[in-house]
C-alpha cells in the first residue's frame, strides 16, 4: 500500500487546488471577454447611462421642490451614485455571471455575422459626435423621401421584440424608488412608507406606460430607429431581427435588461448611503 507522508499530501492538495481554480477561471475568462464584446458592439454603455441623465436633468429642474441647497445636495449625491463608469462595471458584472449560459456559443456566432456588424456599426455611430451630424442629414433625407412601408414595419419588430421601452419603464421605476427614499431621508416630514412609495411608483409608471403608447401611435419610436438604421440595408435588419425572434435573442435581451435593472438598485443603494453620510 502506498502511503503519504505530510509532505506529501500538501504538495498534492496544492497542485490539485490549482487545476481545480484554472479549471474554474477558464469559462469566467470566457464569459467576460463576450460580456465586454456586446457592451462594445451594442452600445449598451449609452443605453446604460440613458435614463440615469433623464432622471438627473429632472433633478436640475428641482422636481422635487427641494430648498436650493438639498437640491444640490440630492443632484451631487445622485451623480456620483450613478456616475457611468461605475455603473458599467456594476452591469459589466452581472451580465458576465448570467454569460455562462447555453446559448453562448450561439451569441458568439452571431456577433460574428455580416448583417449583425452592419446594424452594430450603424447602433454605435448613432450615439458619436459624427453620428449626431448624420442624424440630421437622415432626419432630412427622411422628410423628402419617407422611409418605405416594409422598414418602417421592421422597426416596430425591432422595438417590440428586444422590449427596450418596457426597460426603460422598468429601469425609470427602479431609480424613482431610491430617489424617493433618499428625499425621505432628507425630510423628517416625508419619510414615505413602503405602502406610499408604492403608490406613487405605480402612479409613474401608469403615466409613463401612458406616454410611451402615444409615443408609439405616433411612431415616434419607429422613426428613432429608421434615423440609426437609415444606411442599414433591409435584409441585414431582417436578420438581425430574426436573431431576437429565437429563443437565443430572446435570452439575451432579458439578461441584458435584468443586468441593467441590477446595475440601476446597486447605483440605489450607493445614493442612499451618500446621502446617509452627508
Amino acid at each position: 500500500m502506498i502511503r503519504f507522508n505530510q509532505r506529501t499530501q500538501l504538495l498534492f492538495l496544492i497542485i490539485f487546488a490549482a487545476l481545480f481554480l484554472g479549471f474554474k477561471r477558464a469559462p469566467s475568462d470566457s464569459s467576460q471577454t463576450i460580456t465586454d464584446e456586446l457592451i462594445s458592439k451594442l452600445a449598451l454603455k449609452n443605453e446604460l447611462k440613458a435614463t440615469p441623465s433623464n432622471i438627473e436633468t429632472q433633478f436640475k429642474q428641482n422636481f422635487l421642490q427641494l430648498s436650493s441647497q438639498k437640491n444640490k445636495l440630492m443632484l451631487k449625491s445622485f451623480r456620483k451614485a450613478y456616475d457611468t463608469n461605475q455603473l458599467l462595471n456594476d452591469f459589466r458584472a452581472s451580465l458576465r455571471k448570467k454569460m455562462n449560459s447555453q446559448y453562448r456559443s450561439k451569441i458568439e456566432a452571431w456577433l460574428q455575422k455580416s448583417s449583425t456588424q452592419a446594424v452594430n456599426n450603424a447602433r454605435r455611430e448613432y450615439y458619436t459626435l459624427q453620428g449626431k451630424r448624420k442624424r440630421v442629414v437622415a432626419m432630412y433625407k427622411m422628410e423628402k423621401h419617407p422611409p418605405a412601408a416594409e422598414r418602417m414595419h421592421l422597426f416596430a419588430e425591432m422595438r417590440d421584440t428586444t422590449a427596450a421601452n418596457q426597460s426603460s419603464i422598468e429601469s425609470s421605476v427602479t431609480i424613482l424608488r431610491y430617489v424617493i427614499r433618499a428625499y425621505g431621508n432628507l425630510n423628517e416630514k416625508h419619510n414615505f412608507s413602503r405602502k406610499r412609495v408604492n403608490a406613487i411608483v405605480n402612479s409613474f409608471r401608469s403615466e409613463m406606460l401612458s406616454r410611451q403608447n402615444q409615443q408609439q401611435s405616433n411612431f415616434q419610436g419607429n422613426r428613432q430607429l429608421a434615423v440609426m438604421y437609415h444606411n442599414v440595408k433591409t435584409k441585414n435588419l431582417k436578420d438581425y431581427l430574426k436573431f431576437f425572434e429565437t429563443d437565443a435573442g430572446q435570452w439575451l435581451t432579458r439578461a441584458i435588461n435584468k443586468s441593467m435593472n441590477e446595475a440601476y438598485k446597486t447605483g440605489g443603494k450607493r445614493f442612499l448611503q451618500i446621502i446617509g453620510s452627508s
